[in-house]
């Protein structure tokens, strides 16, 4: 499920658990096809943060290039990686660091 977030509701919305994080450039062709995979992945919540609506989340975590994916651990950022990856390939980073 793809929750659209912004910096009034990131620091709420990572707080707790395993939670996945795209930051994305709605202009980026990278990331327009990045969203049709991302939407495939049903069962994973996804925050989706759009670059132009949050210039300063992009600034706060040092967001160089799109999409990157920031996977945090109860509100820390746990590890993160960028460039467009299709649906399995998403699927196999997501599983090694989401609990069973």
């Amino acid at each position: 499920m793809l929750i659209e977030l912004d910096s009034n509701n990131f620091k709420q919305a990572i707080k707790r658990g395993i939670k996945v994080v795209e930051f994305y450039l709605p202009t980026c062709p990278y990331c327009v096809r990045e969203q049709k995979e991302l939407e495939k992945m049903q069962n994973i919540w996804i925050g989706c943060v759009n670059s132009k609506n949050s210039p300063e989340l992009i600034k706060d975590y040092d967001i160089l290039s799109y999409p990157t994916f920031i996977i945090f651990n109860n509100g820390v950022e746990y590890t993160r990686f960028s460039g467009f990856r299709n649906h399995q390939e998403l699927l196999e980073k997501f599983l090694k660091y989401i609990p069973k």
